[in-house]
């Protein structure tokens, strides 16, 4: 009890303060050697604040981040951790209070355009954005439209940054896409179709986009005609690098898309449709080599798998919908998604793999 009271004081003298200096200490600390007085002291608060004060805890990281421009070690490390702590708090179903969001909000679109942000913190940022999104779209019916600019802003100035966190987006609504639609999928494409050997990463960031995108399209009522076109693009871009030589190329960014899609499906739940959309794709490219016609397999299999049950999955604004109009839409989607399909598309989509 004495224990707890004390860790009680620490936290809410961490905590209510103005001055982030104390949290970046902790921060610090928690990247020392485990055996060390230091970590373990930090890490019992750190914990403590955790469960105690998570809406105040995830708002002072976020501070952290955003005022140690100077510090790029404390900048990091701050953010890291609030993603993997934000990870935890998936697991356990947990979701901020309407209030903290008011204020979690703006702070994070402040976090997204600071300049010269490193890779790695932009990979701990996009997983903050996503769970920050789900948990708007469970608690604030307002939506996130400074969110939705801030993407397009990002697509036009930095479109590396602007796939990244687009891809870990839960599902959102068509009005949400639709700002910056357009200027991402043209960002994504002209990296697709000019391939450099040093930048497979982003050609695989940008094959990513353009998936997430007809994933996130098929939970909407969208003209299907923007799936076609997806796909036209995805198939010429693989296409050309098989005719360029560079099929290992293509298959390094198939492997990046089957860790993507791994860990994307089992957190938000795709639709029939969804799984269809990508078992499309794969179909279209499994004769461009032998090597790419098992990877094409791979990601098939891994498409109509089972989702995992033991990770929650986010809500979409059409799962909101009565289950009529739900129904109405996917299946909309579908038929006039296999109006596109040839008899022996759909028997690959649907027989089971060896």
């Amino acid at each position: 009890m004495a224990e707890s009271s004390i860790l009680m004081l620490k936290a809410r003298d961490l905590l209510a303060t103005p001055n982030h200096e104390g949290l970046a200490i902790v921060v610090d600390k928690l990247f020392m050697d485990r055996e060390t007085d230091e970590y373990k002291s930090a890490n019992a608060l750190y914990d403590f604040c955790v469960d105690k004060f998570a809406n105040l805890l995830t708002l002072k990281l976020l501070k952290v981040y955003v005022c140690s421009s100077s510090n790029e070690l404390v900048r990091s490390r701050s953010i890291y951790l609030l993603s993997e702590t934000l990870t935890l708090f998936r697991s356990r179903s947990y979701e901020f209070s309407r209030v903290s969001l008011y204020e979690i909000k703006p702070l994070l679109i402040s976090c997204l355009t600071m300049q010269e942000t490193r890779e790695a913190d932009i990979k701990s940022l996009r997983r903050v954005v996503s769970f920050v999104t789900y948990n708007v779209m469970m608690l604030d019916n307002s939506g996130w439209d400074e969110l939705s600019e801030c993407i397009l802003e990002l697509a036009i100035n930095e479109p590396l940054k602007a796939f990244h966190i687009f891809i870990d987006l839960p599902r959102v609504d068509e009005k949400f896409i639709y700002r910056f639609m357009e200027r991402i999928l043209e960002e994504a494409e002209k990296v697709l179709l000019n391939p450099e050997e040093d930048r497979i990463e982003d050609w695989g960031l940008a094959l990513q986009t353009i998936v997430k995108m007809g994933i996130q399209i098929l939970d909407s009522e969208m003209k299907i005609d923007l799936i076609k076109n997806l796909l036209c693009v995805l198939v010429k871009s693989a296409s050309e690098l098989v005719e360029k030589g560079m099929e290992e190329f293509l298959l390094r960014g198939l492997e990046d898309l089957e860790r993507f899609l791994s860990r994307d499906k089992n957190l938000h739940n795709y639709s029939t449709a969804q799984c269809n959309f990508v078992s499309v794709f794969m179909f279209k490219i499994r004769e461009l080599g032998t090597h790419t016609n098992e990877a094409a397999k791979k990601i098939n299999r891994l498409i109509k798998s089972d989702n995992n049950p033991a990770i929650k999955t986010s809500p979409s604004l059409i799962q909101q919908q009565p289950q009529e109009k739900q129904d109405s839409v996917l299946e909309r989607g579908m038929a006039e998604l296999a109006k596109s399909l040839t008899e022996c598309e759909v028997d690959w989509m649907h027989t089971p793999e060896a």
